[in-house]
């Protein structure tokens, strides 16, 4: 799935993904498999996953 990050906390290592379909997606910098460089408008690929907390991305590819 692709998206782009709406918000990310450096601070604490956490942020937000938003799809095409506009859902609010939960990503950890820990799940980004290819740096740790990324910012608000940053493109990426994910695997989506369903918690028991609500939708989380994994495996999570920065695209330049």
């Amino acid at each position: 799935m692709k998206g782009l990050v709406r918000l990310y906390y450096p601070e604490r290592g956490f942020g937000f993904l938003q799809t095409d379909e506009s859902k609010d997606i939960f990503f950890h910098i820990s799940d980004v498999t290819n740096g740790t460089e990324i910012e608000k408008g940053t493109s990426v690929e994910f695997t989506l996953v369903e918690t028991k907390k609500g939708l989380s991305a994994e495996y999570v590819v920065i695209f330049n």
